[in-house]
């Protein structure tokens, strides 16, 4: 079984993005950390993951060495940033049965920012 990483990203300040949560979840893969990580998008952080240039270009540099990138359909969908998002690469769906059943298994391991 893989060392896995899910990191929930609620918080829309650009500065935690770019100083611990992307930056954290780069070096978890280059470095050896974690196996696998993946960051889902939820909340009113869709608006700044599609809409600043500086966490675009660094999202795409986390694709680059392997971070998955999902976001929640609802908040996709309730922002019309649905398109923008599948357009940037990410998965989006709805993350509500997802986190739930992460949170009830050991399997995986949450990060919540």
């Amino acid at each position: 079984m893989k060392k896995s990483l899910v990191i929930l990203w609620t918080n829309p300040n650009k500065g935690t993005a770019l100083n611990m949560l992307l930056m954290y979840a780069k070096n978890s893969l280059l470095r050896g950390w974690w196996e696998e990580v993946e960051i889902c998008v939820w909340g009113e952080t869709v608006v700044l993951a599609t809409s600043d240039q500086d966490i675009i270009n660094e999202v795409k540099e986390c694709q680059k060495v392997g971070v998955k990138m999902s976001a929640c359909q609802a908040c996709a969908r309730n922002y019309g940033l649905y398109e923008d998002l599948i357009s940037l690469g990410y998965n989006v769906v709805s993350y509500g049965p997802i986190l739930t059943d992460l949170l009830q298994k050991e399997e995986k391991h949450l990060l919540t920012i």
